[in-house]
């Protein structure tokens, strides 16, 4: 269950690279589920902008940590599979 829904739910991988990539990664696995619920009502009807937004935004939030030092020689990959119903949208 994800969104308070049963038949919702949110799949996300992060591959961390670099000396702290998994920082990042671990960063980005609670950042991105909490910006997506925080928008529940909103990705259930324009799922592909606010997942977009989401993704845009932890990124941003990354790069700004640590004025920039968070992330300065690391990073992570990401997959994120968002399903409602029987339709998923990946990032």
């Amino acid at each position: 269950p994800f969104n308070s829904s049963h038949n919702e739910a949110l799949f996300c991988v992060f591959d961390g690279h670099g000396c702290n990539g998994e920082k990042v990664s671990e960063f980005c696995m609670k950042a991105i589920p909490a910006a997506l619920q925080e928008h529940g009502d909103e990705l259930r009807s324009h799922p592909e902008e606010v997942l977009t937004k989401a993704v845009c935004s932890v990124d941003k939030a990354v790069l700004k940590k640590n004025g920039g030092q968070f992330a300065r020689s690391c990073g992570t990959t990401s997959t994120i599979v968002y399903i409602n119903g029987s339709t998923l949208w990946a990032a």
